[in-house]
């Protein structure tokens, strides 16, 4: 059973590439789905976020930052701050974490407030 979900996250979006049909898509997907990505580790290093989420598309992606939220009717236990207030000074040190994170990683992309909604039924 699933229900609708939303991501709330700050931070970088990266689409991960899945073209073709061969064998190399599966193990191209696999070092994603385990978390084991070179970017996805090295982010968790650092003490950064690395989820890998898709859109209605089925397009992958993958979130590098801090991550606020994932709202969904079955995953409220997963309000990461509180009743998500985020106040200017908690904002401001997210952000600041995040983009020292991202220059560690040579990722020039400018760090963003995310909102991903992914129907159940797509």
């Amino acid at each position: 059973m699933g229900a609708d979900s939303t991501l709330v996250f700050y931070g970088v979006r990266q689409l991960i590439p899945v073209d073709g049909n061969d064998d190399t898509v599966d193990d191209r997907l696999y070092v994603y789905e385990t978390n084991t990505h070179p970017t996805q580790v090295n982010a968790k290093r650092l003490g950064l976020d690395a989820d890998l989420w898709s859109d209605e598309n089925d397009e992958l992606y993958l979130y590098i930052g801090r991550r606020i939220a994932i709202l969904s009717a079955e995953r409220l236990d997963h309000l990461y701050y509180g009743y998500l207030e985020l106040n200017e000074a908690k904002l401001a040190l997210i952000s600041a974490e995040v983009k020292a994170g991202l220059a560690q990683l040579d990722i020039a992309d400018t760090p963003a407030l995310h909102f991903d909604w992914r129907p159940q039924y797509h």
